[in-house]
């Protein structure tokens, strides 16, 4: 991605077509995400979903409880271990109608979209990490220290206290949860959309300033051939995750997947440009680029700058509206008012840029939403491996001390879920550790240690 090392506004003979192509492209994102839904008429099967789920973790704890009784009595290591092993499927049996749960069945609605939308902020979160630590606690007696019913009781009791409340609130529901996620989709439009209309605006410029504005017809059309493959790569992104919807499994491997790459790509996007590296190569492969099409007049060579120029952020634009709907459990509604808002605020930037004569300090725009950004990519990384958890491709350790301080605060508990997408998990809790100290040295080479190296050949001199 390209920013500008000064703060100088865009050129003042920069085409608004420029601006329009990433208008269009955010509307075209707007129209699918409020695009309707099969929903139900009515929500009779709500309680019959309830009640299904609530049968089945009782029938997996029951036989947890059999298969420990056997481990108890048993007079060989071979009985202990089909003991062990039974345990660890009763575990597995809690996993797997939890994914069945989520995808919800029938025509009637759906009890998991109900518990994400209709309940309070944070309430399904904290249901998903309950029923995770609880099949994590009973997929152990494998391999590790064997827990006790006492312990599996204590692990199922928020669970079911949480399907109470639910129940409670049938049909009407308890409140609407405001998941963020319309702040994240504007920021993301509004920090990828600015730096293409800046990119853009620039080539288009240079090319006015060199007297050869007939050539702008190349940028432009490479401009809307990016709008087109963006707008393609959403719906192939849409596709994926209909064809994964059919098995529960793949629905979340693919969820955990589309996190760990937003949260790869904001960070790269977010620490790299914070540093300039990545933004200086960009910007001088772009006009080593448009300098080669002029020296040998090749219009298709302009349209390929446009191209890149605009596509590289559509598709990290389509990636991270993805991730937005996943951690924030297909809030659509939220989604699309913040990409409306996104259009708005880039227009009127714009606006500013070309009729007000309004100067932005770039430097500070780019390195405080590159923080922003940063910060994303430490929720995402939560979420994704908290994803992997739920699939069970990886193994939940609880940190019961952390989620009981969590869950005594509930202020404190809603920050962590919502802004950092944080469990209380052993290998959440790491991974987002290494991230954040990767970032924090990051920022301590950035804006310490390398001002500091550049300036003492001066002052030894």
């Amino acid at each position: 991605m390209t920013t500008t090392p000064t703060c100088a506004t865009p050129s003042r003979s920069t085409s608004p077509s420029a601006s329009t192509g990433l208008v269009l492209l955010a509307l075209a994102l707007v129209g699918t995400s409020l695009a309707p839904t099969a929903t139900a008429a009515g929500d009779a099967s709500l309680p019959d979903q309830l009640d299904t789920f609530r049968a089945q973790i009782e029938t997996a704890v029951a036989d947890y409880e059999a298969a420990y009784a056997n481990y108890t009595e048993a007079t060989s290591d071979e009985e202990r271990q089909q003991a062990r092993q039974a345990m660890h499927e009763a575990g597995r049996a809690v996993g797997s109608a939890f994914l069945a749960f989520e995808q919800g069945h029938g025509d009637d609605g759906s009890l998991s979209v109900f518990m994400q939308t209709q309940m309070d902020q944070g309430f399904y979160r904290s249901f998903e990490q309950d029923v995770v630590l609880l099949r994590a606690t009973m997929t152990d007696a494998d391999t590790g220290e064997v827990p006790t019913p006492a312990e599996v009781d204590a692990k199922t009791s928020p669970v079911f206290q949480s399907l109470d409340r639910a129940e409670g609130c049938l049909p009407e529901g308890c409140g609407s949860a405001w998941t963020g996620a319309a702040a994240q989709s504007f920021l993301v439009l509004l920090r990828e959309g600015f730096e293409a209309v800046l990119l853009v605006g620039a080539i288009v410029g240079y090319l006015h300033k060199s007297q050869r504005s007939e050539k702008v017809a190349n940028v432009l059309s490479g401009v809307g051939a990016a709008l087109v493959a963006t707008i393609a790569t959403w719906v192939l992104f849409d596709r994926l995750f209909a064809a994964a919807a059919r098995s529960s499994f793949a629905q979340a491997t693919l969820e955990a997947a589309t996190m760990l790459l937003a949260s790869a790509i904001l960070f790269y996007v977010g620490f790299w440009l914070l540093s300039k590296t990545e933004s200086d190569r960009w910007r001088a492969f772009i006009d080593g680029k448009l300098e080669d099409s002029l020296a040998d007049d090749r219009g298709w060579m302009l349209a390929l700058v446009g191209f890149l120029a605009v596509f590289r952020e559509g598709v990290e634009t389509v990636v991270f509206v993805q991730a937005i709907s996943l951690g924030s459990g297909g809030a659509w509604g939220e989604i699309g008012l913040g990409l409306g808002l996104g259009v708005l605020a880039l227009a009127g930037l714009y606006y500013a840029f070309q009729r007000a004569s309004v100067s932005v300090p770039l430097r500070t725009f780019f390195g405080v939403t590159s923080g922003i950004l940063c910060l994303l990519s430490l929720r995402f990384l939560g979420l994704g491996v908290f994803e992997l958890q739920e699939a069970g491709l990886l193994g939940a350790t609880p940190l019961d001390a952390v989620g009981a301080v969590l869950a005594q605060n509930a202020l404190l508990g809603t920050l962590a879920g919502a802004l950092l997408g944080f469990s209380p998990t052993l290998e959440v809790a790491i991974a987002q550790a290494l991230l954040a100290a990767v970032i924090l040295a990051g920022v301590v080479w950035t804006f310490l240690v390398r001002p500091a190296r550049a300036t003492a050949p001066a002052a030894g001199g």
